[in-house]
This record gives structure tokens, sequence and C-alpha cells, in this order.
């Protein structure tokens, strides 16, 4: 097997080796993110954002491994091959979503363009991925059918330029350039000092790094190394969290003590959760068996539907089916919800997205 230097390591991690932790994992961040919107009225429940982060830091893992695996191909295969496959998997349902709802839907039903015209002035931000700066200058619109499109756009952002970097710095000290841009990004939302800094994809670099770090540490086996240190930022963290809470108990963005401080340390949370579920085969038996849960498991293979699809049936099924119960039933209706969700993000897994994903076999 190969070596490298300090400073140009050659990582050998099978490409196809699959974790099934993290398929857990991301059964969690949906969950929370779920539970974050559609009981929003419920105190405990406005600490759901974090789930996006956790989906951004997995993101950050699991792209960097993908990439680091290719540098051995051919300049231009390395990113016809990238590119091609995250067209595969993320646009078909994404601009699946903006057809049918620009397109398809108001031609059958004339009301629709009626309750939803300020979502069609706006629709140019979502066809160009950028919603998220849509956001950030001009704050939440009240028809944001698609508001949770934001992380997909910052995502699709960080994809376009994250295989330019990982190309031209791999040969050097990846993690040092990793370790400044997380700086920067941390620099730049105290900076903005807003809770709009939030839909900034500057600021939602920060867990992005914070994943493709994780994933050089455990690529160069030194992940065990660096967890106690890892492990030690995340009991500080608890307790500057604490420290936060006690001064101001809101659990959502709008809580500037919580975004200028605590948005870090809960970064570092997930990213102790992420390593300990890595080296939990070796090190946590029980904890593997809890990212192992069928449940969960399941929701992390189908996370990315539900993720599209449970806002916008928030936004129209929710309402109609309080409508029809008289607001009575707040919390029944959402628990309903839920499975409805996850039986429309299976089918259309299954009908829809699949027929693109297997042509990802002509992308090695």
């Amino acid at each position: 097997m190969s070596t490298g230097s300090p400073t140009n390591p050659v990582f050998s991690l099978e490409e196809n080796k699959h974790f099934i932790q993290l398929d857990g994992l991301r059964g969690i961040a949906i969950l929370l993110v779920m539970s974050g919107h559609f009981f929003y009225k419920i105190y405990i429940f406005n600490i759901g954002w974090i789930g996006l982060n956790l989906f951004f830091i997995l993101s950050g893992f699991l792209i960097t491994s993908r990439l680091y695996y290719h540098l051995r191909q051919p300049y231009k295969k390395y990113y016809k091959n990238f590119y091609a496959r995250r067209f595969l998997r993320i646009f078909p349902l994404y601009y699946g979503c903006l057809i049918f709802f620009f397109f398809l839907l108001p031609t059958v039903y004339k009301h629709y363009f009626l309750y939803y015209s300020g979502l069609f002035d706006l629709q140019l931000w979502y066809w160009s991925y950028t919603s998220n700066w849509l956001y950030y200058f001009h704050g939440v619109n009240s028809v944001a059918i698609f508001f949770h499109f934001w992380s997909l756009a910052v995502e699709e952002q960080f994809y376009l330029l994250w295989p330019v970097f990982v190309r031209v710095f791999y040969k050097y000290n990846i993690k040092a350039v990793l370790v400044g841009g997380i700086l920067l990004s941390i620099a730049v939302r105290n900076y903005i000092n807003s809770p709009r800094s939030y839909y900034n994809t500057a600021v939602a670099t920060e867990p992005l790094l914070l994943g493709a770090l994780i994933w050089c540490m455990f690529a160069e086996n030194k992940l065990l190394k660096y967890y106690v240190y890892i492990s030690i930022l995340a009991f500080l963290s608890v307790l500057g969290l604490g420290l936060i809470f006690y001064n101001n108990a809101s659990l959502g963005i709008d809580n500037m003590l919580l975004m200028n401080y605590g948005y870090s340390a809960i970064d570092i949370l997930l990213v102790f959760l992420l390593s300990g579920s890595l080296l939990s085969v070796s090190i946590s038996k029980p904890l593997t068996r809890v990212l192992s849960n069928n449940l969960l498991v399941w929701l992390g293979k189908y996370s990315y539907g539900i993720y599209v699809y449970h806002w916008i049936i928030m936004q129209t099924i929710i309402p109609k089916m309080d409508e029809l119960l008289f607001h009575q039933y707040y919390f029944l209706i959402r628990i309903l919800g839920i499975p409805l969700v996850c039986v429309v993000s299976y089918f259309s897994f299954h009908l829809w997205e699949k027929r693109f994903l297997r042509m990802k076999k002509f992308f090695p």
C-alpha cells in the first residue's frame, strides 16, 4: 500500500465502504428537522435546526471521501464523474418538484397561481439554487413553500467549488486549509451578527468543512488520537451552551448569543457524535446498535426525499387538515403527517429517483 508524507497523505479507504452508522445519523438528522418544523409551537422542538448542521457535517465527510478516492482519475474524468453523480442524485427530485409546482399544477388548479403568486415572482432563486441568498437579503417570504430548499442551495454551491479546492490543495496540508476555512466562516458569522447569517453560504460552510476535516483524520487513521481533544472540546461546548441558555433560553436562530457563540459549540458536539459513530465499532458497541437501528437506517436512506417533501406537505396538506378538524388536534395531525411524508418519499424514491440513480454506473 502506498504511503504519504504528513503534508501529502495518500488516502486509501475503499470508495464503496458503507458505514451503516452514518445512515443512522442521517435518520436522527431528519427527525430533528421534521420535529422542528412540524412541532415548532412546542419549545423543545425549536432546536430542530441543528439537524441541518448534522446533515452538513455528514455531507462534508462523505463528499470529501469520494473526491479523494477519485483523485487518481484523470483531471477531466475526476470532475465529470463527480458532477454527473451529484446531478443524478439531487437534480431529478429537486427540479421535478419545481416543474410540478410552477408548470403542471397551475394548469389543473387555477386557484393555485392566485394563492402562490408571490412564489412565482421569486422562482428564479429556486431554479438557480440561490434561494439561501434570497432569505439572507430579504428574509423569509410568507409563501415560501420551498423555503427549506435554502439548505440544498448551500450544499449545491459547496459541491460546485469543493472539488476544485480538493484538487488544488490535496498535495499540501489540506487540514490546515480546512481549519483556516472554518475560522473564516466563524469570523464571517460574527461580523454579520444577524439571525440571517444562518442562510449565508460562508457561515454554513463551517459544518461542511468540519465534516471534511473529520474525514481526513479518519482516513489517516488518526481519529482515535484526536478523539480525546474532540471530547474535551465537546465538554467545554456543553458548559458554554449552558451559560448561553442561562442568559437567553431561546432555542432558535433569533438567539444571537446562540448564533454568535453557540453555533460552533453545537457543531463541535455534532462532530463528537460523528467521530463517536465512526469509532463505535471498536470503542462503543451500544452506540453502534443505536445507530444501526432499522428505523433510523430506513429514515437515513430516504432522508433526501423526506427533507424535500416534509415542508411542502406541512405547507399544503397539514393546514387543510387543521381547518377540517377546527384546529383542535395540532399534535395528532402532525404525528399523522410524519408517516405520510415517509410514504410519499418511499414511492418517490422507487418510482422516480431510482431511475436516475441507475445511471450512476456510467460515471464510476
